[in-house]
Formats: structure tokens, sequence, C-alpha cells
């Protein structure tokens, strides 16, 4: 921890139950306790006291925070070696007087090309923060595929279309009240997808076609190989599928069965 001793949190809104912590360091002290104004004991309003792996804590329950009621708190942490020793840590609560929202900008009509980027931004204050949400035609707009809620309130549509237009109405909201503000955005163009997207789908569809004209060839000559070599010695040789000189050695011949030796000849008259 950055400090020995110290308590959280540091801010709160009027109205507000607030958990005033004091924690110290556990291997320099060895218990706590709270003090009012008045420097007396508080008994009554403070959690048990805790042991963490680092640290030692205990709360103090304040319920309905004011700025006059939440000064003049204290807290004692006794020293882990010298138990009559102790460190004084001064509560510093800084109490928010509640405010309603109110916008640092109106949203204005947009006009946005179609396939391209909307951003429509709504900063709002107010004590407590007020909760922003979007409305698209009174209907509540969430977060979806190409739709991005900010953490500070602005809303984005990616590759917007003719679907995406309409009134647009930002409501900031806290308890104390509400703002809000709105605007027309109006697409332009026709739909279509991006360059990027156009070239990526052509040479897909171009590397499909490719290897499939190539898987039919192959597959045609695996298919048409063994109807010419597969009929044994009655062979049929088509002249006009491929040359005769190519088919020749594919012939199915065994020599030791169709040839008679020379030596062995002897010719004669026939009786």
């Amino acid at each position: 921890y950055p400090e020995e001793v110290a308590i959280e949190p540091q801010t709160a809104v009027e109205g507000d139950n607030v958990n005033l912590t004091c924690r110290a360091t556990r291997y320099l002290y060895t218990g706590l306790r709270w003090l009012d104004s008045k420097n007396e004991t508080i008994t009554t309003k403070v959690s048990n006291f805790q042991i963490n792996r680092h640290s030692i804590s205990m709360s103090l329950n304040l319920h309905s925070v004011s700025r006059n009621s939440s000064t003049g708190y204290q807290c004692h942490a006794f020293k882990l070696h010298n138990p009559r020793e102790f460190r004084v840590k001064t509560a510093a609560l800084v109490v928010e007087e509640r405010k309603r929202p109110w916008l640092s900008q109106n949203l204005t009509n947009q006009y946005i090309n179609s396939s391209s980027t909307l951003v429509l931004p709504c900063f709002a204050s107010g004590v407590p923060h007020p909760l922003i949400r979007w409305y698209k035609n009174d209907v509540e707009v969430e977060e979806s595929p190409g739709v991005t809620l900010e953490e500070d309130g602005t809303l984005i549509i990616e590759r917007v279309k003719k679907d995406d237009e309409g009134r647009y109405e930002c409501v900031a909201k806290n308890i104390e009240g509400l703002a809000k503000t709105s605007a027309v955005v109006t697409v332009l163009g026709v739909e279509g997808k991006s360059n990027i997207e156009v070239i990526i789908l052509v040479c897909t569809g171009a590397a499909a076609t490719f290897l499939w004209i190539m898987l039919i060839m192959f597959i045609r000559k695996l298919r048409k190989q063994p109807a010419h070599y597969k009929m044994g010695p009655s062979i049929i040789i088509d002249p006009e599928e491929y040359p005769l000189d190519e088919q020749n050695d594919l012939l199915q011949y065994d020599s030791s069965k169709w040839e008679f030796p020379r030596d062995r000849l002897r010719l004669g008259e026939l009786q």
C-alpha cells in the first residue's frame, strides 16, 4: 500500500450511505479504533476488526452523509511493537452536492454516406454521474455486432445502411432528473460493400473456380486411364484419343507367352 494508514473512500454524494474504511499495514500496526469529532471512541457504527494477508481494517458506517456530518472523524492505528503508540489519520471525505444531469453539447442532424461509420457523441455530467441510454425512433439501442456504446456515452455504428436512418435520442438520467438531445440521421447513396471487401470476394471466387476446374480435370484423367488399360491382350487402341506411339508401351504384352524362339524353328513340307 502507498500509505501505512489510509481512509477510503475520499469522495461521496450528498445523501448517500458511506462506509469509511480505515486500513493499516499489518506488519507495522496491530489495532484500530474510530473517534468522532469530540475525540470519543465510536462503538455502535463500526464494523468488526478484520485481518487480511497484508493489512488490518475497520469500517465506520455513515448514514445520509452531508458536508457537515462527515467531518471530524479520526482513525487511530496502534503500532505493533509498542501498542501505547498510535498514528492518527483524519478522514477527509469530500461530499458533492446532488445535481441533475446537463449536456456539454446537443446533437445535430447528420447526412452520412452508406457503408461509412456513424459517430454520435453524448457527453453528460451530473452528481451522481448520470446513466446514458440511446434510443432510435423511441426504441432503445443495444450493443450488437457493428454497434458500440462507449463508456463516455458515444454511440458508434459501423457500415451504416438505409435501415440505420431515423431519429436518434440520447438520454442522461440520475436521481435528480434527466437531460436529453436528439438528431435525425439520413443515409446517402446505394448500399454496397467496401472496395476491400469486393477485392477479397473477387479473389476468393477466382481462386475457388480455378481449383474446382483443376480438380475436375484431374478426376477425368484418372477415370479415362483404367478404361484403356484393363482389357488384357484384347485391348482396344483408339488413335483419336492418344497417339499410337504413346500407347504401345502401355500394352499388356508377355513375350514368353506370345513369341517362339527363332533357333527352335524348323521349316519343312506339309504332309
